[in-house]
């Protein structure tokens, strides 16, 4: 179970203030990118290999383990999504609306194999002992 002062857990839920949340110190939110075509398709790429994305999105909640239980316990966010963008930002520093483009330009197939990736690291997220609001119990995944 994840213990850090600067997160409460109500109801399988993580708060905490966005000041400690990693994503927001790194700019993930306030970034803005040239929208290149390099760095769009850099999040193509990375988003289109299950390999390096699985390892990405793993990344991603190791180094940003508040954003992660933050985000990764809210029911009502599209938490595949925001794990997709902050991997990219991870990666290569994408800003969000760049992986968007990305994924609009990937086939269905493909986006389904990036969700299938997401869903499979956060499952991890929410099941293993170092990392999830409760040992061994799993958190609802309405998808």
């Amino acid at each position: 179970m994840i213990v850090d002062p600067r997160l409460v857990w109500k109801e399988n839920r993580a708060f905490a203030h966005h000041g400690y949340w990693e994503c927001f110190r790194e700019g993930f939110y306030t970034k803005t990118c040239d929208h290149s075509r390099e760095i769009i398709l850099l999040s193509q790429l990375l988003l289109q290999s299950p390999e390096r994305f699985a390892e990405r999105c793993a990344e991603t909640i190791r180094t940003w383990p508040i954003s992660a239980a933050v985000h990764l316990s809210n029911g009502s966010i599209n938490r595949r999504a925001w794990l997709g963008q902050s991997a990219c930002y991870v990666a290569h520093g994408a800003c969000p609306e760049c992986t968007k483009a990305a994924w609009r330009s990937m086939t269905e197939d493909q986006q389904n194999e990036a969700n299938r990736i997401a869903t499979e690291a956060m499952e991890k997220w929410a099941t293993e002992p170092a990392t999830s609001p409760q040992p061994n119990r799993q958190l609802d995944f309405p998808f």
